[in-house]
């Protein structure tokens, strides 16, 4: 049995790193981080340009979610989708003043939870089938059996 609805995201990005940051007892490793927007755990996640950098999360789908999973990665504010070995990236749930995008943090302004985009987020996992969502961008982990 999969749970309806994702955990509850504060208003801020900015406080969830914090609150990110002090459940982790500090240090750089938070920058590392993805959230499971399921269950609300912290899994490290190496966010490199690698798919195999992605292993952790699938793992951690598998035990919560019968190998599906929504993530956000900390260090890129992206939400990234994870249905059996396959992987693509959402978009943020976070835009700043400007309703923009702060893909990977380069322009450093506030960014505010976005309630229209949390709702289509829920509704993807309500559908229990995140790869009809952009179904060509979809990428296959190797490696992992």
């Amino acid at each position: 049995n999969i749970q309806r609805g994702l955990v509850t995201l504060p208003g801020l990005f900015q406080h969830l790193v914090r609150d990110v940051y002090q459940s982790q007892g500090g240090g750089d490793s938070v920058s590392q981080m993805a959230v499971c927007l399921v269950c609300g755990a912290r899994i490290p996640c190496h966010s490199s340009h690698s798919l195999l950098s992605y292993r952790p999360c699938i793992s951690h789908a598998r035990s919560c979610a019968a190998g599906l999973g929504i993530f956000l990665l900390l260090s890129k504010t992206s939400v990234m989708l994870v249905q059996d070995l396959w992987v693509t990236h959402w978009g943020s749930p976070f835009l700043d003043q400007y309703g923009e995008e702060d893909i990977g943090l380069v322009r450093g302004h506030k960014l505010f939870l976005d309630s229209a985009r949390c709702d289509r987020l829920n509704e993807l996992w309500d559908s229990q089938n995140l790869r009809r969502w952009n179904s060509s961008k979809w990428k296959k982990v190797e490696g992992l059996s």
